[in-house]
C-alpha cells in the first residue's frame, strides 16, 4: 500500500500523471481492491493503478483526470490540449512551503523539499464541466518516511502502465481483437473469433456456407474448403460429388458417358469390333471369331489375346502394337498410331487425343473454362483473389462487391465501407456496412463521434439543431415541460386557445384544466357544447344518440311518452302487437306467423303440428285458401 502510495504522490509532484493514467488515491480509501491484473478484478471493473477500478461510471463520478483523458478521445482529433509535457528533474532544485491556501503546482521547474513531506490528491472540484482549466491539486504535508532518500522516484515503485479500455460492442456484435464484428455475419469470424470462412464462403447464422451459381453445386477439397462444380457435365463429379468417371468417358446429364462406343462393365468399346461386347455389352465371340459390324463370324485367327508380328498372329482391322491388339482410332494408350497415349483428361476420338464436349486442353489438361479459376474464359486467364469463376466470366464471390476492378466487402473494409469509395475515419471502422464509432454510445457525424441523445447540435441525427427554444433530450429536440412547438415557439398548453396542443380551443362552456377541454361536473361536450346527456334529446346517454318522435330521454335513455308503447331501435312500438319486436325489442316473428300479446303465434290454424299459413285444415292436410 505504501509503495503504491509513493508512486502516486511522485507522480503527482512531478506532474507525471496525464490523461489516461486514471486518478492516483492516496494510500487508498479501504473499499478498494488491490489488483495485478484484470482478472482480479469483478465485471466491468478492470485493473489500474494497482486497484480495481469502474471504468463505466458517469462523469461526474470520475476524476479529473479521467474526464480529460476521455475528452482528449472523444473530441476532435485535431485539438490539442494546452497542457504542455512535464519532465521530470533529477532532483528538486527550490522547495515548496505548504500554506493554508491550496496552491497550483504547473511549473516544471518547481519541486518539493524533501525535508518538509507532503502529498498530493487529485478529485473533482467544483469546476464547471465547460472550464477547459485543469483540476487544481492541493499540496499536503507528506510524513518524511514516505519521501525517498536520493530525492528521486522511489526505486520499489512499479511502473504506472496506461490502458486503454476496450470498446463496448452494441447488440449481438462482440469484440474480436479490436473490432466489434457479428459471429453471424462476419466472413473473417464465423461462429467465434478467427474462424474465417474459406475464398468464396459467406457467414450465415454462424456457419460458414457456399452460395453457387444456378446450376452448380458444392464439392468439398481436400483441405475441407468447398467449391463449385457443375455435376451434371464434370468428369471428376459427375452426379455427385468426388465420383469420377473411367478412361476415355464423359460426364452427361450426371451420368459417365463414352465419348465414343458404349460403356461397358466400366470401359468403352466399339461394340462393332469388340470380341467380348459384339453387337451388346457382354456379347462374346467364340474362339476363332471375330466381331465385325457387330456380329460374330469366322475371321483372321484370334485364339490368343496377344498378337505378333506374323500373319497367323495378325489383329485384323486393329493394329499390333507392342503385342497388343489395339483400335488406333478408339485406344487411349494407342490413339492414331501405336505408343501414342491421351493424357490430361483427354480421350481417343477417330484417332485424335481431344478433350471431352464442353472442355479445353489447357497445359496438355482438360478443363471446364466455363467455371475454372485459373482458366477463366480462356486458358490461363486466372481469377483474382475474392473471384471465381462463373459462365466464363471472373465475378465477385457472394459477399463482395466489385470496387474499380477489386472484389472487397463492403461490410468490413475501412476504404469501401458500404459503398465503393466510402472511407471511414480512424476513430469510426468499419463495421456492418456502416462507419461505427468506438464508443459505441456515440454517432460518428462528418468526422466527429457524438452523443446523439443529448448534442444540441445533432440531436438524434446529424445535422439536426435544435431551434426555438428547444432542448435536446434523449435524441429529439423537445419543448421544455409544460410547453409545446406551436409554430416555431415554445408555447403554455394551458390555455383554452391552447388547451393541451396548439391550437386546440376549448368549446362552449369548457375550461382548460391540466391541458385538457373539460365541462363542469355532470356534462359532457358534445356538438360543440356542454350538455346533460341525463335529459337532452339530441344526446341522450351518449352524444348523438336523438331520442325519437314520441321520446324523452329520461336518466339517459328515450323513453316513449306514451307508456303502451316501448322504445325500440329508434322508434316507439307495441310488443304486443309488431311482428318485428315481438314481446321484447328485436324479437321477430316468422313469415307465418303473427304478434299476438307479444307472443308469435301461427297465422292460421295448425294442422297436425304444421302451420296452415293462410290456409285451412281439411283431413289432416293444409289446404290454400
Amino acid at each position: 500500500m505504501r509503495r503504491v502510495r509513493r508512486v502516486c504522490l511522485w507522480a503527482a509532484l512531478w506532474g507525471a500523471v496525464v490523461a489516461g493514467f486514471g486518478a492516483c488515491v492516496v494510500g487508498g480509501s479501504g473499499n478498494e481492491q488491490e489488483c495485478k491484473a484484470d482478472t482480479d478484478c469483478t465485471a466491468p471493473r478492470k485493473c489500474l493503478g494497482g486497484y480495481c477500478r469502474d471504468l463505466t461510471q458517469s462523469n461526474t463520478e470520475k476524476s479529473d483526470v479521467e474526464q480529460q483523458g476521455e475528452a482528449r478521445l472523444d473530441g476532435d482529433p485535431n485539438e490539442s490540449t494546452s497542457q504542455e509535457p512535464i519532465t521530470p528533474t533529477d532532483a528538486p532544485s527550490e522547495s515548496i512551503t505548504p500554506t493554508e491556501t491550496p496552491a497550483e503546482t504547473t511549473d516544471p521547474e518547481q519541486s518539493v523539499n524533501p525535508e518538509e513531506s507532503a502529498s498530493v490528491e487529485i478529485g473533482p472540484t467544483d469546476a464547471s464541466p465547460d472550464e477547459s482549466n485543469p483540476t487544481e491539486a492541493t499540496i499536503e504535508r507528506l510524513p518524511t518516511e514516505l519521501l525517498p532518500e536520493d530525492g528521486g522516484w522511489p526505486q520499489d515503485a512499479e511502473p504506472i502502465v496506461e490502458t486503454t479500455p476496450e470498446p463496448a460492442c452494441s447488440g449481438s456484435q462482440v469484440l474480436c481483437g479490436n473490432v466489434c464484428v457479428s459471429l453471424q455475419t462476419s466472413p473473417q469470424h464465423c461462429g467465434g473469433c478467427g474462424k474465417s470462412c474459406c475464398v468464396g464462403q459467406i457467414c450465415s447464422a454462424g456457419q460458414c456456407a457456399l452460395a453457387c451459381p444456378a446450376g452448380q453445386s458444392a464439392c468439398s477439397r481436400e483441405n475441407g474448403c468447398p467449391f463449385c462444380v457443375d455435376i451434371s457435365r464434370d468428369t471428376n463429379h459427375c452426379g455427385v460429388c468426388n465420383r469420377s468417371c473411367g478412361s476415355g468417358q464423359v460426364c452427361v446429364s450426371g451420368r459417365c458417358a463414352c465419348s465414343s462406343g458404349t460403356l461397358c462393365n466400366g470401359v468403352c468399346v466399339d461394340l462393332q469390333t469388340n470380341r467380348d461386347n459384339c453387337g451388346g455389352c457382354g456379347k462374346k465371340c467364340a474362339s476363332g471369331q471375330v466381331c465385325s459390324n457387330g456380329v460374330c463370324q469366322l475371321g483372321c485367327p484370334m485364339s490368343a489375346p496377344l498378337c505378333g508380328t506374323g500373319a497367323s498372329a495378325s489383329c485384323c482391322s486393329n493394329t499390333c502394337c507392342s503385342g497388343v491388339c489395339a483400335n488406333l482410332q478408339t485406344n487411349d494408350a494407342h490413339c492414331g498410331a501405336c505408343g501414342t497415349a491421351c493424357s490430361g483428361g483427354m480421350t481417343c476420338q477417330s484417332g485424335m487425343c481431344r478433350c471431352p464436349s464442353g472442355q479445353t486442353s489447357c497445359n496438355g489438361v482438360c478443363v471446364s473454362t466455363s467455371q475454372n479459376n485459373a482458366h477463366c474464359g480462356g486458358c490461363n486467364v486466372a481469377c483474382g483473389a475474392s473471384q471465381t469463376c462463373s459462365s466464363g466470366q471472373c465475378v465477385c464471390i457472394a459477399g463482395y462487391s466489385s470496387c474499380s476492378g477489386v472484389c472487397v466487402n463492403l461490410t468490413s473494409d475501412n476504404n469501401h465501407c458500404g459503398g465503393c469509395g466510402l472511407r471511414c475515419p480512424l476513430v469510426a471502422p468499419c463495421s456492418a456496412g456502416a462507419c461505427k464509432c468506438i464508443n459505441t454510445l456515440r454517432t460518428l457525424c462528418g468526422s466527429t463521434c457524438v452523443d446523439l441523445q443529448s448534442s444540441a447540435s445533432h440531436c438524434g441525427a446529424c445535422g439536426n439543431a435544435c431551434l426555438g427554444g428547444r432542448i435536446c433530450s434523449g435524441g429529439a429536440c423537445v419543448c421544455p415541460t409544460g410547453t409545446q412547438l406551436c409554430g416555431a415557439v415554445c408555447t403554455d398548453l394551458t390555455t383554452t386557445a391552447n388547451c393541451g396542443t396548439c391550437g386546440n380551443a376549448c368549446g362552449t362552456g369548457q375550461s382548460c384544466v391540466g391541458g385538457v377541454c373539460t365541462c363542469p361536473t355532470g356534462q359532457t361536450f358534445c356538438g360543440g357544447a356542454c350538455v346533460n346527456t341525463s335529459t337532452n334529446n339530441a344526446h341522450c346517454g351518449v352524444c348523438g344518440n336523438a331520442c325519437a318522435a314520441g321520446s324523452n330521454c329520461e336518466s339517459g335513455a328515450c323513453k316513449c311518452t306514451d307508456t303502451t308503447k316501448t322504445y325500440c331501435s329508434g322508434a316507439c312500438v307495441n310488443v304486443q302487437t309488431d311482428d318485428s319486436n315481438c314481446g321484447t325489442c328485436g324479437k321477430k316473428c316468422t313469415f307465418e306467423q303473427i304478434c299476438t300479446l307479444g307472443i308469435c303465434k301461427c297465422n292460421g290454424p295448425i294442422c297436425k303440428g304444421v302451420c296452415c299459413f293462410e290456409g285451412s285444415c281439411a283431413s289432416g292436410f293444409c289446404v290454400p285458401l
